[in-house]
This record gives C-alpha cells, sequence and structure tokens, in this order.
C-alpha cells in the first residue's frame, strides 16, 4: 500500500467552476472530461505569498472568507488550516514524490503528478481562484477502492489516503554539475608613488577546481519538446538526444506558461 494526499481545489459547491478554472488542457474520454494538464490551489482567503512570510506562524494570519476583500477585518486562520496550508507548501516543495489525487469533497477522482514547485498566483478579481498553487498534469482515474470516499481522514483541504495499484515509475531526476564560481580581484587604491596599481583578493573563498553545485532537474515537455526544469527557480535546460542535459536556455513561467529566455543563469558566472 502506498499513502498519497489527496487534494480538494475548492469547497464542493464550487469545486466545478474553481478547481477548471485552473485547467489549462483537457480531454474528453466518452462521457468523462479529464483535466490534462493544469494548476490547482488552496485558501483564496489568505493573501500572502508563502515563499516570503514562510510557514512557521500561519496561525497568525488574518483571513477573511468575504468578496470584495477585506483582509483587515479578517481573523486568525485556525490551526487545522494552518496545518493543512503548510502540508500544501511542503509537498509542494520536495521533489522526492509527485504523486497525489485530486479530489471533489471527500471523492478521488483522478491521480496526477505535480510538475512545479509552490507559486503564488493571485487574482484580486476573481472569486473563484485559490492563490497558493502547483501545476500538475494527468496520470489516470481513480481506480477500484481508490474511488471510495475518504471519510474522517485528515483535513479537508489534504487528507491522505492509500492506494494498493502500483505507481508509475517516478521520472529520475539527472543532476546538472555547474563549474565553481570564481575568485574575484578588485583594483585597491595605495599611497606609494612606487606601485601604480596593487590588487587585492575578496574575502570569497579561494577557487576549488573540485567544488561543484549540484542541481535536480526534472523531465519537461512544453510544445512537444523535452527539456529538464529546475524546479525551484523553474531553470530550463536542453534534453540531449542520449538524455544528459545540455545547454541553460532560459527560465519557465509559471504564469505566463511559456519560456522566458532573455533571463540569465544565476548560477554560473563569466
Amino acid at each position: 500500500m502506498t499513502t498519497l494526499y489527496a487534494i480538494s481545489g475548492a469547497e464542493t459547491k464550487y469545486f466545478d467552476v474553481m478547481f477548471w478554472n485552473g485547467v489549462t488542457e483537457k480531454r474528453q474520454e466518452g462521457a468523462a472530461l479529464l483535466p490534462i494538464r493544469g494548476s490547482i490551489g488552496v485558501f483564496w482567503q489568505l493573501y500572502q505569498d508563502l515563499t516570503i512570510i514562510g510557514t512557521d506562524n500561519l496561525h497568525k494570519q488574518l483571513v477573511n472568507k468575504v468578496y470584495p476583500r477585506k483582509p483587515e477585518d479578517g481573523i486568525p486562520m485556525t490551526a487545522v488550516n494552518a496545518k493543512a496550508l503548510k502540508a500544501f507548501f511542503d509537498f509542494a516543495q520536495q521533489t522526492e514524490q509527485p504523486f497525489f489525487f485530486i479530489k471533489k469533497g471527500t471523492q478521488p477522482l483522478w491521480l496526477v503528478r505535480k510538475t512545479s514547485a509552490y507559486y503564488y498566483d493571485d487574482k484580486p478579481e476573481e472569486s473563484y481562484w485559490f492563490p497558493h498553487r502547483i501545476q500538475f498534469e494527468f496520470v489516470r482515474a481513480a481506480q477500484g477502492i481508490e474511488t471510495a470516499k475518504q471519510m474522517g481522514k485528515g483535513m479537508n483541504t489534504m487528507s491522505q489516503m492509500e492506494t494498493a495499484i502500483p505507481l508509475p515509475k517516478p521520472i529520475p531526476l539527472p543532476l546538472i554539475v555547474m563549474p565553481p564560481k570564481k575568485t574575484r580581484l578588485v583594483k585597491a587604491p595605495v599611497k606609494s608613488t612606487s606601485i601604480e596599481t596593487a590588487y587585492q583578493e575578496t574575502e570569497e573563498e579561494p577557487l576549488d577546481i573540485s567544488a561543484t553545485e549540484i542541481i535536480k532537474v526534472q523531465a519537461f515537455e512544453h510544445d512537444g519538446t523535452h527539456y529538464y526544469r529546475e524546479p525551484i527557480k523553474n531553470k530550463l535546460y536542453v534534453k540531449k538526444g542520449n538524455g544528459s542535459v545540455g545547454a541553460y536556455i532560459g527560465r519557465w513561467s509559471l504564469k505566463e506558461l511559456a519560456i522566458v529566455s532573455d533571463i540569465p543563469d544565476s548560477d554560473c558566472e563569466d
């Protein structure tokens, strides 16, 4: 048996609007409409980016479920909701286990694979939108006992469920070996007239040719082209024909769902 999260993209009565608002590609198979790619979010009533405020004191953050928004009139987030939001963030940031179920209320619907880390995408003008999000891609519909309603197992937003059906083999995370950063030399003025220019080393560590920086990446596909994506900064690299990692080409914009090629690689120096 494998234990996975089951995440709800909205309260049950709003699910058919709020969840599908985040789906960017869907497919009809018989009577079933399948979410092929998209994003799922939680907790629209907290309007702050968790990568900025952190998750240690979520129970102190003010939330308000009214619309139009009035967060200043809110009350502190409940301990249950704070725990659920932190669990969502922690799951989004880890890279070991990408699978989870999407559920409607207590009913698991689809097994999906997360394809991004956590990101904050606020839409103040949209009342049916949760800003704390991760991207996903469809794996399969829930099967057999997986379709049973999960009653009393965890929190409404994120519950845990078990499946005995084998999961797809996780996509391995190849490693990118980055070149060591160079020690910079800067000019420093001197009083002696016998020496025109002196050079003073910075306080950076001396160049160590054995030093490398290891970055984990995930397989990623866009418009039929395969890449490798670093999930924290969303940097993209060429996937070579032999499966190895090629050159950096830019970053994946979670907001625009497009490649931004004019951003230099922050982990390389000239």
